[in-house]
């Protein structure tokens, strides 16, 4: 019955309107914790229990603002608004800083260590440093969105509409595609696509269309997204830019988390995979698992071995009819990940707060927590962090995943 309900409330479609700017929202600050499975599995010991949980000195928040809609060609849109308050400056103090860290580089070239084998000098490794990354606003790059159509192996139904974010410039770019949820359209993340875009990845996201009456069997689409990224590779890319075959990422929500994962164990291409969500479900009303929609976790989830990062809503559990079921939700992805793995947990965002622009039906078809702006901003600043690190294999992301710039409300876990 539960299954039928989410369905019949599904199968009504979605909005078709723009999307809306965001509201300046903050998670709900709190003591934040951090606790590593390694801790977790200390039994008995409720003293080293408390212990593993890292205390941070602040419980940061997130503010999250959009400008709303996007040119075809203009400047970057501005999803995320981190301004300082009245009074302070986004410069202030950068000079001294900057001062001090080249009296410290000079200090550590005067005193270079030798090495006690053969007596020559040897420098110590340099500290990854933050520099300019800053993941929670909008990035530098000049991009241009669009909506094409591609006839995708092996889907049958004609060619999709997909969504294109291309930076301008010659490239080569990273590339991210992105899977929406069942029911869900490439618009209703169209934050995903301006927020990395203007940091320098092209993003492609599909709109399936299927529904409860022709679904798309789940083997298919992950399939789809890996001819996606056949498409955008290739010399002769419809994209018309050159895309970097070393840094694939895949990233979905809800169904669409589950299909990215799938087609991130199918190809060794893939270098990181992002689940917003995720739900491991098998197909429509009673369906049970089958090589065309197979359960993904616990099953499968040992032959992954991307990097990946989750972001669960915390009340995709609850309600009358739960939209993520405790044995099919982001947890259950969790439990069985190896290391480099992450889930940051939003106790208060609901299942659907991940999208922008939904119809009133797919809105409240599953129990919401009223802060879509801030769900929005935590799972794209987490995102570019994620990939930041895990892609792009650049320093300095380490506070947005597992530092002091995580809101204090968010539980976060990492192997």
């Amino acid at each position: 019955f539960r299954i039928f309900f989410v369905t019949v409330m599904l199968a009504l479609g979605c909005d078709d309107s723009s999307t809306t700017d965001y509201s300046t929202l903050s998670l709900t600050e709190a003591p934040q914790g951090m606790a590593t499975d390694a801790d977790a599995e200390v039994a008995g010991d409720e003293s080293l229990e408390e212990e593993s949980i890292v205390e941070t000195d602040s419980a940061g928040t997130l503010d999250a603002t959009e400008t709303g809609d996007t040119p075809d060609t203009s400047e970057p849109s501005d999803p995320l608004d981190t301004s300082l308050p009245a009074g302070d400056t986004a410069t202030e103090g950068q000079d001294t800083a900057v001062e001090e860290e080249e009296e410290t580089d000079a200090g550590v070239e005067e005193e270079a260590d030798v090495d006690p084998e053969n007596g020559e000098d040897t420098e110590p490794p340099a500290e990854p440093e933050n520099g300019d990354f800053t993941p929670e606003e909008s990035g530098s790059f000049v991009f241009t969105s669009d909506v094409v159509e591609w006839q995708v192996t092996p889907l049958s139904t004609g060619p999709i509409d997909i969504n294109t974010y291309v930076p301008e410039g010659e490239g080569p770019f990273p590339l991210l595609v992105f899977a929406p949820g069942f029911q869900l359209a490439a618009q209703n993340f169209n934050w995903v696509g301006q927020m990395m875009a203007s940091h320098g990845y092209v993003v492609l996201i599909p709109t399936f269309g299927d529904s409860i009456f022709a679904a798309i069997d789940h083997a298919d689409l992950a399939m789809a997204l890996r001819s996606m990224v056949d498409m955008a590779v290739a010399i002769d890319s419809p994209l018309g830019v050159a895309v970097d075959s070393d840094t694939i990422a895949l990233a979905g929500h809800s169904r669409g988390g589950k299909v990215a994962i799938l087609a991130s164990i199918q190809d060794s291409r893939i270098g990181a995979v992002f689940a917003m969500d995720p739900v491991d479900t098998a197909g429509g009303p009673g369906a049970q698992p089958s090589p065309a929609n197979p359960s993904v976790t616990p099953e499968l989830m040992g032959s992954l071995s991307t990097p990946i990062g989750i972001v669960g809503a915390g009340l995709g559990a609850t309600g009358f009819v739960p939209c993520a079921p405790p044995a099919e939700n982001y947890a259950a992805y969790y439990a069985e990940t190896s290391s480099p793995s992450y889930q940051w947990v939003l106790p208060e965002a609901g299942h659907n707060d991940f999208a922008e622009g939904l119809s009133i039906f797919l809105a409240t078809a599953c129990q919401g927590g009223g802060e879509q702006a801030a769900v929005q901003g935590f799972s794209g600043t987490t995102m570019i962090a994620f990939l930041h690190k895990h892609l792009l294999g650049q320093g300095g992301a380490d506070p947005w995943l597992t530092g002091e710039k995580i809101p204090g409300s968010v539980e976060v876990s990492f192997k």
